[in-house]
């Protein structure tokens, strides 16, 4: 159950960096904020390899913490292999988020009504 708890504790934890690598990184790109350049893209990459390597490094310095004399009670292998795994995930499902329907689907009948007019 201490290995199940520090996967878990490491999970949410590259959750977390992972949903702000998303909202900050390629949110703007997502919603045409900013211009879909090569190399505004390839930044962002590297951006988001440092983000990661940053998430993983702050589990690596929480792993001889101490609270008031206690140690914490995960094992630093599996925080570390959780976020690991989530910080991998989220970034190979992030593609897969663009087939998504959008929260909004009367102005997507007026897009398409819209370009049915301009056909005929």
């Amino acid at each position: 159950m201490h290995y199940v708890l520090s996967f878990l504790v490491g999970a949410l934890f590259g959750g977390f960096f992972a949903a702000l690598k998303f909202v900050v990184l390629w949110r703007p790109l997502s919603r045409g904020k900013k211009l879909r350049k090569t190399s505004a893209v390839m930044t962002r990459y590297g951006a988001g390899y440092g983000i990661n390597i940053v998430a993983l490094f702050i589990v690596y310095l929480c792993r001889n913490v101490n609270f008031f004399g206690y140690s914490l009670l995960f094992s630093f292998e599996y925080a570390l292999i959780g976020t690991a795994l989530v910080l991998v995930l989220a970034g190979k499902l992030y593609p897969f988020a663009k087939f998504l329907p959008d929260s909004n689907p009367e102005q997507d009948s007026e897009q398409i009504s819209e370009q049915s007019s301009e056909e005929v």
